[in-house]
C-alpha cells in the first residue's frame, strides 16, 4: 500500500513539475506578491505534494434581513468551518418556499464583499458532495490581465468545505499555506426542500468578488457538471491528466457563467 502511495507522490510531482516550462521564476516571496497584488500577473512555477492527501428571482431587503442571523455581521474568515445557523436564521428559512430560500440566499450575497452565493438542485449537490469525497484535490486558475495564478483546492469530508490556497505557499509547506478562499456545502435543507446551498469565502485582499463567484461556479462545473474526468484525472491517473489542455478549456470567466441556470456547465474553447 505505501508502495501505492508513493507512486501516485511521484506521479504528481512530474507531471506539474513538467508543465512548468520556462515559466519558473526565481523571486522573492515580496517581489511574487508585488507581482501578483500590484500589476495583477503572476505565472506560476511547479506544483508537487510531499503526499497525495487530505482541498430567480431579486427580493427585497428587508426579507433579507429577516432571515439574516444576527451572526451574519461576523468577519470572513475563509478555510474556517461554519454552520448554516451562523449565517441565516435557519428555522425562518425553513419556513419558506424553495423559490424564496433561493431568492434570499443570492441576494443576500449579492450584497456582501468577500462571498458569493448559490442555491443548486439536490442532485447536483449529492453530485458535487460525491465526488468531492472521492477527488478531493484539484487546481483552479484565476486569470488576471496578462496571465493566471494557480489556487490549490482540497476538499474535507468533515467540515463539507472546499479550502483553496496559493500554488506556491502550498509548494513550501501545505499545512501552512493560508486558504484565501473556501467553498462551503450546505446541506441543511436537503430533504425539505431539495435542493443545496453554496457559499464562498474570500480572503478580500487576495480574491475579488467577481473571482469568488468565478471559481464557484468552477467548482460546480468540474465536480457537478460533465467535467468531472479531469478531476478524477488528477487524483487517480495522473499521467492522463493534460494540464495544457485542461488549462485551454477552463472557461476564464464568461463561459462558465451558464453555469447557473444548470443547463451544460459553459462551453469549452
Amino acid at each position: 500500500a505505501m508502495a501505492a502511495v508513493l507512486g501516485v507522490v511521484n506521479r504528481t510531482r512530474l507531471l506539474l513539475q513538467g508543465a512548468t516550462r520556462s515559466t519558473a521564476e526565481s523571486v522573492s516571496f515580496a517581489a511574487r506578491h508585488t507581482a501578483l497584488f500590484g500589476n495583477g500577473l503572476y505565472r506560476t512555477a511547479a506544483f508537487h505534494t510531499d503526499v497525495k492527501r487530505h482541498v430567480v428571482r431579486k427580493q427585497s431587503v428587508c426579507i433579507t434581513s429577516r432571515l439574516l442571523s444576527r451572526h451574519a455581521n461576523t468577519g470572513i474568515i475563509p478555510g474556517v468551518k461554519r454552520d448554516l445557523g451562523d449565517i441565516v436564521k435557519l428555522e425562518l428559512l425553513e419556513a419558506e418556499a424553495p423559490d424564496h430560500v433561493a431568492a434570499v440566499w443570492e441576494k443576500y450575497h449579492e450584497e456582501r464583499e468577500g462571498t458569493a452565493g448559490a442555491v443548486v438542485p439536490l442532485a447536483e449537490f449529492e453530485t458535487i458532495e460525491s465526488r468531492a469525497k472521492e477527488s478531493p484535490m484539484f487546481i483552479f486558475p484565476v486569470w488576471r490581465e496578462g496571465g493566471h495564478f494557480m489556487l490549490v483546492s482540497e476538499y474535507t469530508p468533515s467540515s463539507s468545505m472546499f479550502a483553496m490556497t496559493f500554488l506556491e505557499d502550498y509548494k513550501r509547506n501545505p499545512s501552512l499555506a493560508t486558504p484565501w478562499m473556501s467553498v462551503l456545502m450546505f446541506g441543511d435543507l436537503a430533504q425539505s426542500k431539495k435542493l443545496g446551498l453554496l457559499r464562498a469565502e474570500v480572503e478580500s485582499a487576495r480574491l475579488t468578488k467577481q473571482e469568488a463567484a468565478h471559481l464557484l461556479l468552477l467548482v460546480r462545473r468540474y465536480y457537478g457538471l460533465d467535467h468531472y474526468d479531469q478531476v478524477w484525472a488528477f487524483n487517480h491517473a495522473q499521467r492522463h491528466f493534460d494540464l495544457d489542455k485542461y488549462m485551454k478549456s477552463c472557461p476564464k470567466g464568461v463561459e462558465a457563467s451558464s453555469v447557473r441556470s444548470g443547463g451544460g456547465g459553459g462551453h469549452e474553447k
